[in-house]
């Protein structure tokens, strides 16, 4: 392997470890951002600050309740993406984003989150590799400067 896989390989592990953070009781995702080879923001999805929906993962998913399948019905979630969250944090302790990679432990970001990380001035996205949430964030990603890269689930199970 090469040291650029090696080190996405270590990251996106990383952004695993995170999502183990999530409460969602639907699905953990985690994101972080990397400058120079050191993590700068992290964030996983879940809910706002000082929100208690989403909290414990033993309650069914809110979306599913209402019957929305897997990416479905993401306007009816409380939750924010971890990709949003990990900006957000990065925001919150005055840390510039312009120039970093984003590796989320999860398929394409959607749509939302793909915009985000355009605008925050993220340089390089990996993600896993899988059926995306929508086509449109894969337009955008197409459409940006942003270097894009998957890594296949099957390095990170088990």
């Amino acid at each position: 392997m090469n040291k650029q896989l090696l080190r996405d390989i270590q990251f996106m592990q990383m952004a695993q470890c995170v999502a183990q953070r999530s409460k969602c009781s639907s699905r953990q995702v985690g994101a972080v951002l990397v400058r120079k080879g050191s993590v700068v923001s992290e964030g996983f999805n879940g809910s706002p600050r000082g929100i208690s929906l989403c909290q414990d993962r033993t309650e069914e998913c809110m979306r599913r309740r209402l019957g929305y399948g897997s990416g479905e019905g993401l306007d009816k979630c409380p939750a924010a993406h971890a990709e949003t969250n990990a900006i957000v944090q990065a925001a919150r302790n005055g840390v510039e984003t312009d120039g970093t990679t984003m590796y989320a432990f999860c398929v394409r970001p959607c749509k939302n989150c793909v915009i985000l990380i355009i605008n925050s001035g993220v340089i390089r996205l990996v993600y896993l590799q899988g059926e995306p949430y929508d086509t449109l964030s894969g337009i955008l990603l197409e459409q940006s400067n942003i270097e894009y890269s998957t890594l296949g689930r099957e390095l990170f199970d088990g």
